[in-house]
């Protein structure tokens, strides 16, 4: 172990640094860090809802029009 006598807090911190790091999508990572999560399962929390906001931000702009019997969607961006 690269830190033995380490605390449970410093211990779940550096998880938790490290988990905010490896997050590939910039503006994903920036709203974490301004989130200031105290810990690793609250910054796991918070990356989750912010992704199923933006899941379903992106699927609301979708809308599916119906005419004649026909089904097509209609993507807008």
């Amino acid at each position: 172990m690269a830190y033995p006598n380490a605390t449970k807090k410093f211990t779940n911190t550096l998880a938790k640094n490290h988990f905010i790091k490896a997050i590939n999508n910039k503006t994903l990572r920036i709203k974490l860090k301004k989130a200031n999560p105290h810990t690793l399962s609250e910054a796991t929390q918070i990356a989750t809802r912010f992704k199923a906001y933006k899941t379903a931000k992106n699927k609301k702009k979708q809308s599916f029009h119906v005419s004649s019997g026909k089904t097509k969607a209609n993507h807008s961006k």
